[in-house]
């Protein structure tokens, strides 16, 4: 397609100034300071206008999709002060170009106008305000020179309050519209010409407006002049002085008139700094003076009057003080010093009572120590800097508000003395109480709660005794150098660590004593406890009880009791030795015991001393001699007992020929036993009794025959076995079974037959075999009972005896059906 249609005609719209003056467009024939304007157009947009300064192609733009198009100066290339003219064609891709817009011309203008002229300034009727001068007029008018076109603006300590057009004859004047404030203006102004350039500033004009009357100002202080040099003093005050010298503040340059009571006294005027001072020349009235001022300034304002400022005018002398009280505030010994006493405080506290606000000075021998201020209550008191060890004597003055000095006081005197005496020694302490009473060295225990306790420290200290850091009593050291202190409160049973310090009369400490501990102990000692009594020597070996026979001439005892305290063991009334309790218990091994009897008695005696009874007595024989050999008196045909004498109280027993005991019984207290044999002895063999006494010692023994009947032994029934239903196998004595028809198993002498006896009627028999074991199943169902079996066995030469019985309970009935009643969940959510 061919195109051959001009692009829109591109337009300049406006320039754009931004530099400090007039910012903003720049009109078609406007002036500007901004040497890097901003030129600004419209156009089709995608077409390329082209930009032409004074008629030199200068830049190709590419219209915006909006429409718009600029073009900006830089730095690096501003314009120089001229008139310069813009216009711009466009052209399209296909090389359509249009028509030259129309010319926009602009002149740039850098440079500053020159300072305005010297600000002239006078008031509403005309009066010319010199600079630097105070005026009453809040409107002053401003005017000075300038070039014509050029636009003023006015400044008040660089704020700017208004502008002027200079006329064409070079002229401008300016009125603030708001009055002034009162205070001091820096005036000053600046030129901005039609291109938007400023000026230097003007040289400054300063005007201070004043249309306040002064404040009122004050007197401040009096100052007096004595012998220490100047003292001010303030409002209220007293004083002495009848012309001190007054001060007080003002508005500076102001004229200041001072009244005493109303009655002028003199004229002076404030400083720069904005104070006064006058000294009067005319004498204070003796009692109240009521002081005041007022101020008149530059521009004859006349200030209020001032606060009051009052003087008391005092020339007598306070009355003479008393002594004062010197306090000591160091331990041990704390309060008032009395005169000629004595002191280990080195900055003690005086004190004493004085007019209220008076200043009292304290003196030693003359010389001043201190001073300090008679407080509202009417007292003081006054503590030095650390005074040096010496005789001091201590007078005071007073020295009222008003200066006048009162007579000295009457003296006290006090030493001061920092020297420590030296450690006390605590030497022993007295027991009076008891079964034992005696001297308590440290480290002893003792029964007496209230002891006296004694030792030695320098003449004339006074001991302070301590448990710890509680104090248990305060005595004197006599001329002899020592002490002594009865313990008056009852001291509770436990360890007590005792220390002393001494002081001497001035209050001085010594260090702590040697340490003394002894133990109180009241509590009555309880009787010691005997545990057990060992017998070690074979055969019988054991505990011992009261009564007991043994063949243990060397016991060992071992028993309980309080620790520390010591066991002292009796034999028949006899101490034989001693045992120490340590972890509450005691272990004594007796020394070798006579053959006999003996009473064992114990007692107990603790640190203090104390006793108790003996305990009742815990008899027990030594015996050492072996009893006589049995006598056997007869023997049954059926091998089961044996009969005869033997010592009282001993233990029979009966033994095989291969050494194993069949059995055993103890001889009552004649001497007769019965032993029944298990298993039977019937085979006419040799047995042998022997007897053991109650203390264990073996007898002689005795061989007899065993019973040659030939009979068989009793038999024995070794198992009962269930084979029926979930639990099967051996059914114990006594136990429980749901099998009717169980086995029963035993043993007895080969060759012989076994009878089997249920509830005591027999049910059948039973044949020994080759290893003496027997089997019996039961043929008739047992009833749901409890059933007892016993057994006999028989050979060629007759019956033997019946065993014991066995018993065992049928049941089959079933247990009650369980329920589930519920369930419980036991883990956490």
């Amino acid at each position: 397609m061919v195109d051959t249609q001009s692009p829109q005609q591109p337009v300049i719209t406006f320039i754009t100034d931004d530099a400090p003056g007039i910012l903003g467009s720049v009109a078609h024939l406007g002036l500007t300071n901004d040497s890097t304007p901003t030129i600004n157009g419209t156009g089709e947009p995608g077409s390329t206008v082209h930009l032409y300064q004074n008629g030199a192609r200068i830049a190709d733009i590419i219209v915006g999709n909006s429409g718009v198009w600029s073009y900006a100066y830089t730095t690096a290339s501003p314009l120089a002060d001229d008139t310069y003219t813009f216009t711009v064609t466009a052209s399209d891709s296909n090389g359509n170009t249009t028509p030259f817009s129309t010319d926009f011309t602009i002149t740039i203008d850098t440079q500053a106008p020159a300072a305005p002229g010297v600000i002239g300034v006078t008031d509403g009727d005309g009066n010319t305000i010199d600079t630097n001068q105070i005026t009453q007029e809040s409107q002053p008018r401003l005017s000075g020179s300038g070039t014509a076109g050029d636009t003023i603006i006015l400044y008040d300590n660089g704020n700017a309050i208004g502008q002027a057009l200079v006329g064409t004859d070079g002229r401008w004047q300016f009125t603030p519209p708001a009055a002034l404030g009162d205070g001091d203006h820096l005036l000053t102004a600046r030129a901005n010409d039609p291109a938007g350039n400023e000026s230097p500033e003007s040289l400054s004009f300063t005007l201070r407006v004043d249309t306040q009357a002064p404040d009122a100002p004050q007197i401040v202080s009096a100052a007096i002049t004595g012998g220490e040099g100047e003292a001010l003093l303030a409002n209220g005050s007293i004083t002495n002085q009848r012309m001190p010298t007054l001060s007080g503040t003002g508005e500076p340059g102001a004229i200041i008139t001072l009244y005493n009571n109303g009655v002028e006294l003199a004229t002076v005027q404030v400083n720069p700094q904005g104070s006064w001072t006058y000294p009067l020349t005319r004498n204070l009235s003796e009692g109240l003076n009521i002081l005041t001022a007022t101020a008149t300034d530059a521009a004859g304002n006349s200030s209020p009057t001032s606060s009051v400022f009052s003087v008391t005018l005092d020339t007598q002398p306070p009355a003479q003080p008393d002594a004062p009280l010197i306090s000591d505030n160091v331990a041990p010994i704390i309060g008032n010093i009395g005169n000629n006493g004595a002191t280990n405080d080195t900055t003690p506290t005086f004190s004493g009572t004085g007019e209220i606000g008076s200043t009292i000075i304290l003196y030693n021998n003359g010389s001043e120590i201190g001073r300090t201020t008679v407080g509202d209550n009417g007292s003081w008191s006054f503590t030095p800097a650390a005074l040096t060890p010496e005789t001091y004597t201590i007078t005071v003055t007073e020295t009222d508000i008003a200066g006048n000095i009162s007579p000295p006081s009457a003296s006290v005197t006090f030493t001061l003395d920092t020297t420590a005496p030296a450690n006390p020694v605590i030497t022993f302490a007295e027991d009076n109480v008891g079964e034992v009473q005696d001297t308590i060295v440290s480290g002893a225990t003792t029964d007496d709660n209230t002891p006296v306790i004694h030792g030695t420290g320098d003449i004339g200290s006074v001991i302070t005794l301590y448990n710890g850091s509680s104090v248990v009593g305060v005595v004197t050291v006599d001329e002899t150098g020592t002490w002594t202190l009865p313990v008056t409160s009852a001291l509770p049973d436990g360890i007590y660590t005792l220390t002393a310090i001494a002081a001497d009369a001035a209050g001085n400490s010594s260090g702590v004593s040697n340490s003394f501990t002894f133990t109180v102990d009241t509590v009555p000692l309880q009787p010691p406890v005997v545990n057990e009594i060992l017998d070690d020597v074979a055969p019988v070996t054991g505990p011992l009880t009261d009564g007991a026979f043994t063949n243990d001439r060397t016991l060992t005892i071992n028993g309980s009791g309080e620790n520390g305290s010591t066991v002292t063991i009796y034999d028949n009334g006899v101490a034989i030795g001693t045992a120490l309790v340590t972890d509450g218990g005691w272990t004594f091994n007796t020394p070798e015991l006579s053959e006999a009897s003996h009473a064992l008695t114990f007692s107990a005696t603790d640190d203090a001393g104390n006793t108790t009874a003996q305990t009742q007595p815990i008899t027990i024989t030594v015996d050492i001699t072996a009893p006589p050999a049995p006598t056997i008196q007869t023997v049954d045909d059926d091998g089961t007992r044996v009969a005869g004498l033997a010592d009282p109280y001993a233990t029979v027993e009966i033994h095989h020929a291969d050494g194993t005991l069949v059995g055993s019984a103890v001889a009552n207290g004649t001497g007769e036993f019965v032993v029944t044999l298990s298993p039977a002895q019937t085979d006419g063999g040799t047995l042998t009794a022997i007897a053991i006494d109650r203390a264990g010692n073996n007898g002689p023994a005795t061989n007899f025959p065993a019973s040659d009947s030939g009979l068989p032994a009793v038999p024995a029934i070794t198992a009962i076995e269930d084979d029926v239903g979930s639990v099967q196998g051996n059914i114990a004595a006594g136990g429980a079974t749901d099998d009717t028809t169980p086995t029963l198993r035993g043993t007895t002498d080969i060759g012989s037959t076994v009878e089997i006896f249920i509830d005591g009627d027999s049910a059948g028999f039973a044949t020994v075999d080759a290893s003496g074991n027997w089997i019996f199943e039961i043929a008739t169902p047992l009833s749901e009972s409890t059933h007892y079996f016993t057994v006999q066995a028989t050979n060629a030469n007759g019956q033997g005896g019946l065993s014991a019985p066995v018993g065992i309970t049928v049941d089959l009935s079933a247990p009650a059906q369980p329920v589930i009643t519920s369930a419980t969940d036991d883990v956490p959510a």
